[in-house]
Formats: C-alpha cells, sequence, structure tokens
C-alpha cells in the first residue's frame, strides 16, 4: 500500500535559508502545517505564526516521525544527528539536506542501521520552481525512496543520482546556480543602468528577460545553443555581445567553469567538524 504524503508527519531540523524555502514550498503545495514539527533554537516570525495555524514548533509531540529533514550547517550536523533517538528514529527516513556530508560521516553517528537520504535541492523550491537531487544509502527501502521523490517533487523537479559522488557536482550546479543566474541579473542590472536606464526600469527588463528565456529553455524542444542562435543574427547587436561574453579566454565559459569548479573543491571539503 503507497503511503500518501498528505499522511505523513515531518520533523524538520533546521529552519534557515533552505529549511524556510521547503516548508514555505511544502505548504504552497498543499501540505498543511499539522504535518509538521520544526526545532528551530532562533524561529523567525513567519514561522511562529505557522504554530498558531498547527505547526508544531520546538515540540517532542512527533513521536515515530515517518520523516526527519536536517537542514543545519555542517558545523551543527554532529549536534543534531547525535540527538536522533535509535528508538524513535528506528523507523523514520533521514533526509540530509548538509552540503558535503557524506553517508559515512553521518553514519559516523547515527550508526548504519537507518535508512538515509541525501538530497541536494535549491532556494526555487519556495515557489515550487527548484531542482533537488536525491542519492540513498544501502538501507534505505524503495518504498522509502519513492517518499522521498515524492515530497521533492511538490517543491519543483527531482533527480536520481547514480552515485553519491555526483552530489558534489550537483551541489556546485543546481544547488549553488540560483546565486549564479541572480549575480547575472544584477550585472544586468548594472550594465543597463551604465547604459542610462532607470535601476528600476533595469530590473524590470532584466529579470523578466532571464524569467522567459529560463521558460523557453524548459519548453521548447531545442537545444539552449540552438536558442541562443536564434536570437543571434550574422553581424548583428547579439553577435557583437556574444563575443565577448564567449570569449574563449576569459568568456563567460571559462568564468562559469572556475566559479563551479570553486563550490565544487568546497563541498568536497565540507563534512562534520569543518569549517
Amino acid at each position: 500500500m503507497g503511503m500518501k504524503i498528505e499522511d505523513q508527519r515531518i520533523i524538520v531540523y533546521g529552519c534557515g535559508k533552505m529549511g524556510g524555502a521547503l516548508i514555505r514550498g511544502w505548504l504552497a503545495s498543499g501540505l498543511q502545517e499539522k504535518n509538521f514539527c520544526v526545532v528551530e533554537p532562533d524561529p523567525p516570525d513567519w514561522l511562529t505564526d505557522l504554530s498558531l495555524c498547527g505547526l508544531q514548533l520546538n515540540s517532542n509531540r512527533f513521536a515515530y516521525p515517518k520523516i526527519c529533514v536536517i537542514a543545519v550547517k555542517p558545523q551543527q550536523a554532529e549536534e543534531v544527528l547525535s540527538q536522533l533517538d535509535k528508538n524513535t528514529f528506528k523507523n523514520t527516513l533521514i533526509i540530509s539536506l548538509i552540503a558535503g556530508l557524506k553517508f559515512s560521516d553521518i553514519e559516523s553517528v547515527i550508526g548504519d542501521k537507518m535508512s538515509v537520504v541525501r538530497v541536494m535541492p535549491n532556494t526555487p523550491v519556495s515557489v515550487n520552481k527548484g531542482v533537488s537531487c536525491l542519492i540513498q544509502n544501502k538501507k534505505t527501502t524503495n518504498a522509502q525512496m519513492k517518499l522521498a521523490e515524492q515530497i521533492f517533487s511538490l517543491v519543483g523537479k527531482t533527480i536520481v543520482l547514480n552515485s553519491e559522488s555526483q552530489m558534489d557536482a550537483v551541489t556546485a550546479i543546481s544547488g549553488s546556480g540560483p546565486a549564479y543566474v541572480f549575480c547575472f541579473i544584477e550585472s544586468m542590472i548594472e550594465a543597463s543602468v551604465g547604459l542610462g536606464l532607470s535601476r528600476d526600469m533595469a530590473a524590470s527588463l532584466a529579470i523578466a528577460t532571464v524569467s522567459g528565456a529560463g521558460t523557453l529553455a524548459e519548453i521548447s524542444d531545442l537545444e539552449v545553443a540552438e536558442l541562443r542562435k536564434n536570437v543571434t543574427s550574422p553581424k548583428g547587436t547579439t553577435e557583437a555581445a556574444l563575443r565577448v561574453l564567449m570569449h574563449p579566454k576569459n568568456g563567460l565559459f571559462k568564468i562559469l567553469d572556475k566559479a563551479s569548479t570553486a563550490a565544487y573543491e568546497r563541498s568536497k571539503q565540507l563534512g562534520l567538524k569543518k569549517e
């Protein structure tokens, strides 16, 4: 018999940027406040307000939760993981969102008898447009993995990885990627202001352009390279700009390669007892 998401009790440790984005996205997708218990020492006002609607805040009323989401910083991971009672969480699916924290790190604290799924989502989950990459440990059943996929599909696209070693790469691309896009939008705004547009007009143009291009790339049957070529007339304005952006030595491709590699290497460094 399948597990209905709306019937599950979900405890979330940590309500920072990612934990908060997920809770907002899950509630927007139709889950109710009563489904959640959130453990957050310094809860934001919006989370406190949700506690008036049925969400359990810093409470132990969720005995034997079906899902436990760990959304704390790597530096806090060992403390939180060590608090997971092996009897209470014996049949609970542990979902770790902690960047760089491998199964071996997690199991060194909670043992190797618990079901664990590592997930790397990104902040657009708050508007149900995220992408979440998942990988399971050996103790996770097919039913539990399906449950993990179901709950993250509520807030966007899910991708199951082939191996844990891919997690650092997806952290650098989809996990950190929204910040790259926001940075690109910022640069478009500044360039537009430099060309004489007002900041408000520049922001409207840049945001709408990136949003529209992203939607077109998502729904089109064409490769993104072909979509780029469709905008680029020979000897036109776009070609002039792309000559700079696609410069083989210091263009956007090279910059993003260096940036994503830096994020990838940092993800590999993160883990228990590391800064």
